[in-house]
């Protein structure tokens, strides 16, 4: 895992990664609640956004393919399906706090469990690199 702030920085390594192994996938994935996601140059996909698959499947030419890294989509389009090498845009609503994640929850709604539904939106994002991190 390596961390970053130069999102530039890390597309090129992306691309320099795999440029020689064309079925490979990176992308970019953001939490759907990070709403200032733009400000860092990330396009999040809108809610109603439904090319999932072809995000994910379409050759690295493709405007639509993951690889040109032109948009991010948010935990729920990620759900089931793997990228080689995720760049993940990570959001204030959690952060590591000295040893535990310290979980930011926005307005206050009848949810049960808040902090829980937070994790979890960025266990599905990364897949098997955040469980690695708790």
């Amino acid at each position: 895992m390596y961390l970053s702030r130069n999102l530039e920085q890390l597309k090129e390594y992306a691309r320099d990664r795999y440029q020689t192994d064309p079925q490979r996938r990176y992308g970019i994935l953001a939490s759907s609640k990070f709403r200032k996601v733009r400000e860092w140059g990330v396009q999040p996909a809108r809610y109603n956004f439904w090319y999932y698959g072809q995000w994910y499947e379409a050759p690295r030419d493709d405007p639509r393919s993951c690889c040109q890294m032109n948009l991010a989509i948010s935990e729920f389009g990620s759900q089931g399906l793997e990228l080689d090498l995720p760049i993940l845009c990570w959001g204030p609503d959690l952060i590591w706090n000295d040893d535990h994640w310290q979980v930011k929850v926005g307005r206050a709604r009848l949810v049960k469990d808040p902090e829980k539904i937070r994790m979890n939106a960025y266990r599905v994002l990364p897949g098997d690199y955040f469980n690695q991190m708790t």
